[in-house]
Formats: structure tokens, C-alpha cells, sequence
């Protein structure tokens, strides 16, 4: 008889690296990565409102200030424009933070009547900006080489990260046999 280490290494040593496959997205889950996955771009890719309310410049930032209501910026879409003094962009949560916005206060803090709001008489300190970048940036590691890929990675970073979000590169599914030998002592 050999050791049990003996064995497993007569066993591993009859073993060869499994070859590559592309995979795509959707049937990824559960499979191993055999090359690490770069981000390919900024998330977000612009600075982004993380609230619902108005962008206004440093400048107009100042409790009880009366502004006007210039545009809007819905969530992914900019508002083409520069907003300069005396004036607000109404912006909601992941909306593009229009150009000379410093800040975005939030809708419980201003009073609106027509195309004028107010500023509260207290304003938050959070400036409510997400900063581009900030989830990750172009080249940030998001998954090793060998990890495993869960269905979040699927849904998350590597569909953020991969041009067109096609298919990733997996190590083949092994093909695993067992041999099972028992021998009844006499």
C-alpha cells in the first residue's frame, strides 16, 4: 500500500490544464475564468446624481436662495447646457450632473412654484454627486484569473466591463470519472 499523499499525486500528476472556451454571459454562471477581466471603461462613465432634486453652482448654494428652473436631466440623459448663476436644472437619480453644477439639492429641500425654487432654510452638507469612476475605472481588476464567476459578476461587472457583453473567456468544464475499488479483506 502507498500513502494516501502518494496516491493523489500519481493521480494529479496524469492531469494536464483544461484548454479555453468563450462563453457567453448567459451561460457563465458556476464556470472558472482562465484570464482575469479588466474593466474596459469608467462606472458611471459620467458624474451622476445620486439623488432626486436640482443641480445648482457652488455659487447659488446658499439656504433660502430663489433660482430658475432652466431644463431637466432625466436618468441617463444630459442636459445639454451650462448652468450659471441664479439658476437650477431639475435632475433625477442617475442623471448626468449638467456642466457648472457643484452640487444637487435635494427635492425635500426646495420649495417649487412654477419655473422658481427655493432653497430650504437648511441645506445638506452631501453634495450628492456620484463621482465618475467611483464604482470602478477603466483597467481596475474586476474578476482573477480562476475565480469563479456568480451570477452577479454576469449581471454586474463584467457586463459593465466587456465590450458589448458577448462572451468571456472559461476554462473547459472538466470530465471528471470515479473509480471506485473496494477489495473485502479475508
Amino acid at each position: 500500500m502507498i500513502p494516501v499523499s502518494d496516491a493523489l499525486s500519481a493521480c494529479l500528476d496524469l492531469c494536464a490544464p483544461l484548454e479555453t472556451e468563450e462563453v457567453p454571459l448567459a451561460e457563465a454562471a458556476t464556470r472558472t475564468l482562465a484570464r482575469a477581466v479588466t474593466a474596459r471603461r469608467d462606472q458611471p462613465p459620467f458624474a451622476s446624481s445620486a439623488m432626486d432634486g436640482y443641480a445648482v453652482t457652488e455659487d447659488d448654494l446658499i439656504p433660502g436662495r430663489s433660482l430658475r428652473v432652466v431644463g431637466e436631466a432625466a436618468a441617463g440623459h444630459h442636459w445639454a447646457g451650462r448652468i450659471g448663476r441664479g439658476e437650477a436644472v431639475r435632475i433625477f437619480t442617475g442623471a448626468p450632473v449638467p456642466d457648472g453644477a457643484a452640487a444637487v439639492v435635494i427635492q425635500e429641500d426646495v420649495t417649487r412654484d412654477g419655473q422658481r425654487i427655493t432653497l430650504g432654510r437648511q441645506l445638506d452638507d452631501n453634495r450628492n454627486i456620484r463621482a465618475a469612476g467611483g464604482d470602478f475605472r477603466a483597467g481596475d481588476s474586476l474578476s482573477a484569473q480562476s475565480d469563479s464567476v456568480h451570477v452577479r459578476d454576469c449581471s454586474c461587472r463584467i457586463c459593465n466591463s466587456v465590450a458589448q457583453c458577448v462572451d468571456i473567456i472559461c476554462d473547459n468544464k472538466p470530465t471528471i470519472q470515479h473509480i471506485i475499488y473496494w477489495h473485502r479483506p479475508r
